[in-house]
């Protein structure tokens, strides 16, 4: 403890405390603060820096929100991720987590996977149609026989979802 005797305080500074005490929560309501740390390098930069050119903390902090929230508003992500794109990510993050980390550092992760996905949906169908018509079954088997045709239906999707999983969620 510092036992050396503080000097007494100016008139003008205990007017000062006493207005900053009857105004403390007028100020409180009115403005907010950023209790944030930073290193001390970066600190001493961006204050030099403000200092040289005279510039407020405050611009840059309301400078930085505008811009952060126009480049938010501007950008609009692709379609929910699914079942493939999951499966796909599932999978680079477990083998592939060299590619995985490309594709999140570069901000492409988001996009391939819901192109995976799109793709996958696309390669389902066409495939599931395929099969439906090599085999000679047609929209009337599902009104008079409506159990054999879900059962081929069925066997089909499977079939295409193990072709999907080879061919693009497994590489």
């Amino acid at each position: 403890m510092d036992d050396t005797p503080k000097a007494p305080l100016t008139p003008l500074q205990k007017a000062q405390r006493k207005y900053e005490l009857i105004h403390k929560d007028e100020r409180k309501e009115r403005t907010g603060q950023f209790n944030t740390r930073i290193p001390r390098q970066d600190f001493d930069e961006i204050c030099n820096f403000l200092n040289e050119h005279h510039i407020p903390k405050t611009v840059v902090i309301y400078r930085g929100y505008q811009t952060l929230k126009s480049e938010i508003e501007s950008y609009s992500l692709p379609e929910p991720i699914q079942f493939w794109g999951l499966q796909r990510l599932r999978f680079i993050c477990q083998y592939k987590p060299k590619y995985y980390s490309q594709l999140l550092m570069s901000g492409q992760l988001w996009h391939h996977l819901s192109e995976v996905e799109e793709k996958a949906e696309k390669m389902k169908d066409s495939i599931i149609q395929e099969c439906l018509k090599q085999n000679h079954i047609s929209d009337s088997l599902k009104q008079t026989n409506p159990t054999k045709w879900a059962t081929l239906y069925t066997c089909y999707s499977t079939y295409a979802d193990s072709c999907i999983l080879v061919e693009l969620i497994y590489v």
